[in-house]
């Protein structure tokens, strides 16, 4: 059987030419973003921040630098308004109804987690809680005694050695050791920071020299006055205007709240009280003293002059 004629083979028409790609255009690069830099912790700052070391102050009245204020206003005149036993313990509750906030933080239990409790070979013993300029108090076991001045940045405002503040010239035989004082409270008001220093035993240790109030000029650390002695063991002060409401008593010595003035320190006026002032707190135009077992309020009223 002849065989069949092979199919023709159908013509192909070849595939048309992919079009080209486009370039591949890589878009700019960005700068890269800096490194974030966390500031330096209040340890790191102390660690490279040594405390001015102050001179011995005087240790009476002395004003070599009176401040000025613009508007000090009239003397605060305070006025009885109530005076009421308290139960001694009773104070948290005192504070709840008044509504004082809280003055200090706890060590170290309610510490900021920034804040060192040793500086300078001092040990922590006081922290203010001042939302704007915390203030540390710290002391050393065998005397010495520093306090840091901060923002709430952690910026490092002023840093002194008080150790020279510590002791009275001329202490009773044997109680040198009794007579060590402390930084009960401070604070910071147009770069000038005010504190109140005392020893916790009879004024008699240190034959009076006991329970100042102070104002040192923050950035250079220079006194600008110190109170008379035997006005401030309070546990605080409060600065009104041009004026300063602070307090002193113990066991059987007498027991006052004290009006100092802001510029030079000098004492105004004083209003006796059943028992040592502790806690003072300034609400709705009234002071608020807590002593050792009465609850005092005061209204502040502008009735004396201002001093010239």
């Amino acid at each position: 059987m002849p065989s069949l004629p092979a199919k023709p083979t159908p013509e192909t028409t070849p595939p048309a030419p992919s079009p080209p790609k486009p370039p591949v255009v890589e878009p700019p690069s960005l700068p890269s973003a800096p490194p974030i830099v966390e500031p330096p912790s209040l340890a790191a700052l102390l660690e490279t921040t040594l405390p001015r070391v102050l001179p011995e102050p005087p240790w009476s009245h002395a004003a070599p630098l009176p401040i000025e204020i613009q508007e000090p206003g009239p003397a605060p005149v305070l006025a009885l308004v109530s005076d009421a036993k308290n139960e001694i313990i009773d104070e948290a509750a005192w504070v709840e109804r008044v509504g004082m906030p809280a003055l200090t933080w706890g060590i170290p239990d309610e510490l900021p987690p920034h804040v060192p409790t040793q500086y300078a070979g001092f040990d922590l013993r006081l922290a203010i809680a001042d939302p704007e300029q915390p203030i540390f108090g710290y002391a050393g076991g065998m005397g010495g005694l520093a306090l840091v001045v901060t923002q709430r940045s952690q910026a490092v405002l002023g840093a002194f050695d008080l150790s020279a503040w510590q002791r009275a010239p001329n202490p009773r035989s044997g109680e040198a050791a009794y007579t060590e004082a402390e930084v009960f409270w401070a604070e910071v008001v147009d770069d000038v920071l005010y504190l109140s220093t005392a020893h916790r035993t009879y004024a008699k240790s240190s034959r009076g020299m006991n329970a100042f109030v102070s104002a040192i000029d923050l950035p250079s650390g220079q006194l600008r006055w110190r109170s008379a002695p035997l006005v401030a063991n309070s546990r605080n002060f409060v600065i009104h205007g041009g004026y300063l409401f602070t307090g002193y008593g113990f066991t059987a010595e007498p027991d006052f709240v004290y009006v100092l003035d802001r510029r030079d320190g000098t004492e105004v006026s004083r209003t006796k009280v059943a028992s040592g002032p502790d806690l003072f707190f300034e609400r709705d135009g009234q002071l608020l003293v807590r002593t050792y077992d009465r609850d005092y309020v005061f209204d502040i009223r502008a009735g004396g002059a201002s001093k010239k």
